[in-house]
């Protein structure tokens, strides 16, 4: 695979301290729809950058909580239970490679998705060693909880065949980041070049992203950092073609049949669980049956 010059520690800080700078508490006001737009395509960019920036002295790989806390001096959770969406991504905060306003979308349509204000850089209270803590655990991405969730985009699950690419691969077909995607209750593959979506609810935030209460809208992070807006691509009874649509990822079944990959999706029928799926966990877990996602 041919591999791409990586972003310098200059450019990417250079990107985080921009970040931090230009984008306010975007969500709280009402900007037009095209500055909105290009806000939330920078948000995801630089989210990206903060992973490339920590897997450049990480041997290439994204942050794992798992992998990091082998003391357990974070949180009590044991393994792969710590790679849930909070946990991953309160590392980059803590490290400065993520700023706190590009944590919510300013698109963002859930009213229990807030910035979280008291996030601790140092010597955090929650944690089980604060004192030896290597992040805030404190910070939530949960937005079914009693308390707000802080965290507005949906990432690749890093568990099984997928989490082969939770890594910085430079690759310019691996969805590694997005706007989050209303559930999808199930998948009809019509050979390998279509898939017709079916939605689990006719109602979700994620449908007002962009102006439509049908239909979904909304940008996609690729490894190699370019970013994708997806016009009304996702829809019910909506179909996904390889021609139009994003990503044009496939997967094989156990019979050998190649199928279309849509991102948001579980496919039930990949035995090696390696088909996109992005969403918000709670949970982790060391194969793909670990993790729960949450849906809005």
């Amino acid at each position: 695979m041919h591999r791409r010059r990586a972003f310098t520690l200059i450019e990417t800080a250079a990107v985080a301290a921009c970040l931090a700078l230009l984008l306010p508490l975007a969500h709280m006001s009402a900007p037009r729809e095209p500055s909105r737009r290009a806000r939330d395509a920078d948000q995801l960019r630089g989210i990206h950058q903060g992973m490339v920036l920590w897997a450049q002295n990480n041997s290439d790989n994204y942050p794992l909580p798992s992998m990091l806390d082998r003391a357990d001096n974070t949180v009590p959770q044991l393994g792969a239970a710590k790679n849930t969406t909070a946990n991953i991504f309160s590392i980059l905060l803590y490290n400065g490679l993520l700023p706190l306003p590009s944590t919510v979308s300013p698109v963002e349509r859930n009213d229990n998705i807030d910035f979280d204000y008291n996030y601790h850089y140092t010597a955090p209270p929650d944690a089980v060693n604060p004192a030896l803590a290597l992040w805030d655990p404190s910070f939530s991405a949960d937005f079914t909880a009693d308390q707000p969730g802080s965290f507005s985009y949906a990432h690749l699950q890093p568990s099984s065949g997928r989490g082969q690419r939770w890594t910085n691969t430079f690759a310019s077909d691996d969805v590694i980041l997005s706007n989050r995607t209303p559930q999808i209750a199930s998948v009809q593959h019509n050979g390998d070049t279509s898939a017709t979506v079916n939605f689990a609810t006719s109602r979700s935030n994620t449908l007002k992203f962009y102006g439509n209460a049908h239909t979904w809208s909304g940008h996609l992070a690729y490894n190699d950092n370019h970013i994708v807006f997806s016009d009304s691509r996702l829809a019910p009874g909506g179909t996904i073609t390889q021609v139009s649509e994003f990503p044009a990822r496939y997967y094989f079944t156990s019979a050998g049949q190649r199928r279309l990959d849509l991102w948001c999706y579980d496919e039930p029928d990949d035995p090696a669980a390696a088909n996109d799926f992005v969403g918000i966990f709670t949970a982790a877990g060391a194969q793909a049956a670990g993790f729960t996602a949450i849906w809005d």
